[in-house]
């Protein structure tokens, strides 16, 4: 497993991913925490299977993917 401190949050994904999760947030019918915890459960790619297993360069490239689907 790699791990990576502070480099899964910068380039692309700064610009891409952060924007867009906001973005995708404030689009939920009833922003209340449990909505949010769900929402990151299921959404977010951090909690998916075998995500810790993934290349940084990987992660980073699946993170933007999905950020990018969030904008349009």
């Amino acid at each position: 497993m790699q791990h990576s401190t502070g480099r899964h949050n910068d380039g692309l994904l700064a610009r891409v991913y952060h924007p867009a999760i906001m973005r995708a947030l404030r689009k939920l019918k009833d922003p209340c925490a449990e909505n949010i915890h769900q929402f990151l459960l299921e959404k977010h790619p951090f909690y998916s299977e075998g995500w810790h297993d993934k290349s940084l360069f990987r992660r980073k490239l699946e993170m933007s993917l999905v950020g990018l689907g969030w904008l349009v």
